[in-house]
């Protein structure tokens, strides 16, 4: 039973209620359309409804393009009773985002983490999945259930902006869905949606925070203002700065503050630090990488005293007469505001050691001593009090001004002075009695342990040296005793065994070098047998494309084989680097496209800093070989090839992934045992040998210790992945 049979089998009412949270995103808006899709195929009527307001431009814009009816829960008041249903999307019961209402929740499908228990009839929650929405499209594959493009389209937008694209949170779960509802989805509206989906009011809100945000190391922090609705994207802005790897945003609401935090620092999980930050006060969580909370305010704690408004301000204003104007009868004077606000602050945050004043006449104008209360006058500057300091006279947009940097007073004779009896004493104690105890220790112990430490080198002779002298009777002299008792047993089985050891190590040495040399033969006789089963097979390519195409393409896929065959005519080493071995990958693909055109797709992704580890020739081109032919050959509709190499802190991972005809899953078990089990015997069996070869080589080359596995589906395909440990090819 399918997650949305179980699902469909918790309703007993012909119309339910779909609820979202406060303000909804496109991923929460996609994934409620989705399930009313769903609903509505099985015969039961829905209304999205939601508690709060649509406070974005980019969702009122979805909803605007795809015709979303999203009613808000204040206008069904008077038609919601406790006995309707409720299923919430893209929320929990007991969130921060979201309020009960009039009825009974039944179900719940979310993609956040679970903070509280609620005995849901069913729910769905999958905190390792990016995108709510991707959930839901899956109940629509696995249930063969039709997705018209509108759909399509709106479930697609939503996982893309929840997962920005695909560089967030993204699982496997979320690619494979974009993947199959590419064809579905109409990508003009798309690009329509992410390429306009801001307004004037977000772009204010973007400038506030722009204008408030401090970094401290590399945590940001920044006020949006009031309202903000665009806090997330602010939220992910920060954190695209080089200088941020944690970013928190805040905006103020009517009841409260929102908190959007992101993190890309492994050993800073954001959903456990909100949740943690805001315990007692608010509440809060979500994934490692993105979280959000909100703390709740009312009454005096929302006063709007709390800010300075603009007639509190104190200004610094400068006022010149523009004298060149002469021809003009009127006089033209020019004022000149600063923000006393900005200037101080600026002054406080350089944190210079010593007191700073700026001064205009006798006024002290800014100084960093705090001094800066902005409803009383300025102060005048006693320079009596500055008796030795720095004075700078400055000109500011004409105005002469006079700097005051009071010298630091360093008084450390006097500090010595009225403490000698006290630092004389520490001098006795910190320097002289550790000097006397030690005079002892080197005398007591030092000098016999360097005497322990000198026999402990072999002569020239490979014998172990005894200690000549032993006095004392403490556990460095027993330590003595016991070294000379072992090193005179040392040197009786070094007498009489070393020559029959040393014959014993040729002899291995001799057979180690024989069989070194049969694997190498044994590796060629392998190369060689691939070389004919390879080139066959792009040989028929060759001449298929020929036969149905008559293109002069013919010379372009000829290239291409020449750069494959190249390399089978070089039989100094079976050894490529893989950026070598990627290279002859991307050669047969190549030549593959001109055989299967639109129907092959393929992608290739390396890390750079695996180019230059070294595998067996050809051996991930005969996995790729495989995908195509068993894969894609047989299926008339379009089919991609992913070939991924990259490395995590132990092993390299190569992995050949196709969305071909897939295995059933006794061949699949017989393969997965043929590859584990691979040896040069197979070879020697008639039929297909191209990957027990490549196997075969594989394990070879790293001493039996590479891993095979194999994952398949009938008709989604199949994945092919090695696992080469580091230090088996270092």
């Amino acid at each position: 039973m399918t997650k949305l049979q179980e699902l469909l089998k918790q309703i007993n009412r012909k119309h339910v209620y779909i609820q979202t949270h406060n303000f909804p995103d496109p991923d929460a808006i996609a994934s409620a359309l989705g399930i009313q899709e769903l609903l509505k195929h099985n015969g039961i009527s829905s209304t999205i409804c939601y508690k709060g307001k649509i406070d974005r431009y980019s969702t009122d814009k979805l909803r605007e393009l795809m015709e979303i009816e999203l009613l808000n829960v204040e206008d069904l008041s008077t038609i919601l009773t406790d006995e309707d249903e409720v299923i919430l999307v893209d929320a929990q019961k007991g969130n921060s985002n979201i309020v009960d209402i009039t009825g009974d929740e039944i179900i719940c499908i979310d993609h956040h983490p679970e903070n509280e228990k609620f005995p849901y009839r069913f729910k769905d929650i999958r905190p390792e999945v990016g995108a709510c929405a991707t959930i839901v499209a899956q109940y629509f594959f696995e249930n063969n259930i039709p997705m018209d493009r509108r759909i399509a389209t709106t479930l697609t937008y939503g996982v893309r902006i929840d997962t920005n694209n695909l560089s967030r949170g993204v699982s496997k779960l979320d690619i494979e869905m974009l993947y199959r509802m590419f064809d579905e989805c109409d990508y003009e509206v798309i690009h329509m949606l992410e390429n306009s989906n801001l307004c004037f009011d977000d772009l204010m809100a973007y400038s506030s925070a722009i204008s408030s945000i401090e970094v401290y190391d590399d945590i940001s922090f920044c006020n949006t203002g009031k309202d903000c609705p665009v806090i997330a994207n602010i939220s992910d802005f920060m954190l695209a700065l080089k200088e941020v790897s944690f970013s928190v945003v805040y905006s103020r609401k009517s009841d409260g503050i929102k908190l959007s935090v992101r993190s890309e620092k492994s050993m800073l999980d954001a959903g456990k630090i909100v949740a943690e930050a805001l315990k007692g006060i608010g509440n809060g969580g979500g994934h490692a990488s993105m979280a959000g909370g909100f703390v709740p305010c009312t009454g005096s704690d929302m006063d709007e005293t709390h800010d300075t408004s603009p007639t509190d301000l104190r200004k610094v204003s400068i006022i010149r007469k523009l004298n060149r104007y002469m021809l003009d009868p009127h006089e033209k004077v020019l004022k000149i505001d600063l923000d006393y606000n900005a200037v101080n602050t600026g002054l406080l945050r350089a944190n210079y050691e010593s007191e700073v004043y700026i001064c205009s006449g006798d006024k002290i104008i800014f100084s960093n001593t705090g001094r800066n209360n902005i409803k009383e006058s300025f102060e005048r500057f006693d320079k009596g009090t500055m008796h030795k300091c720095y004075v700078q006279e400055k000109e500011l947009y004409g105005q002469p001004m006079k700097i005051y940097v009071r010298y630091p007073e360093i008084q450390i004779s006097k500090i010595l002075w009225n403490n000698a009896i006290q630092m004389i004493l520490l001098v006795l104690i910190n320097i002289f009695l550790p000097w006397v105890f030690m005079q002892f220790l080197n005398r007591s112990f030092t000098v016999r342990l360097h005497l322990l430490e000198d026999t402990f080198s072999q002569d020239h002779t490979g014998k172990l040296k005894v200690v000549e002298t032993i006095s004392g009777t403490d556990e460095i002299s027993q330590l003595m005793q016991h070294y000379n008792s072992m090193a005179n047993r040392m040197n009786h089985l070094i007498e009489t065994v070393y020559e029959s050891r040393l014959k014993q190590q040729e002899s291995e040495i001799a057979r180690q070098d024989a069989d070194i040399a049969r694997q190498k033969a044994e590796l060629l006789a392998l190369h060689s047998q691939i070389n004919p089963h390879f080139l066959f097979n792009v040989l028929e390519n060759i001449r298929m494309r020929s036969i149905l195409k008559h293109e002069d393409e013919t010379a372009e896929m000829i290239e291409q084989l020449s750069l494959i065959e190249r390399q089978y005519v070089e039989w100094g080493t079976d050894i490529v680097s893989l950026g070598a071995e990627i290279g002859f990958v991307e050669s047969y693909l190549k030549l593959q496209k001109y055989r299967f055109g639109d129907r092959l797709r393929y992608s290739i992704e390396m890390e750079d800093d695996c180019r230059e580890y070294q595998i067996p020739k050809l051996s991930l081109v005969t996995f790729t070989e495989n995908s195509c032919v068993h894969g894609i050959e047989g299926k008339a509709s379009q089919s991609w090839i992913f070939v991924r190499v990259y490395k995590d802190k132990n092993n390299l991972h190569l992995e050949v992934e196709d969305t071909g005809e897939g295995m059933p899953e006794e061949y699949l078990n017989y393969l997965q045992e043929r590859m584990e089990e691979a040896n040069i015997e197979m070879l020697k069996e008639k039929g297909r040998v191209g990957v027990i070869n490549a196997c075969v080589r594989l394990k070879m080359y790293t001493g039996d210790h590479v891993k095979f596995h194999i994952e398949s589906e009938r008709g989604v395909g199949t994945e092919v992945s090695v696992v080469i440990p580091l230090n088996a090819i270092s």
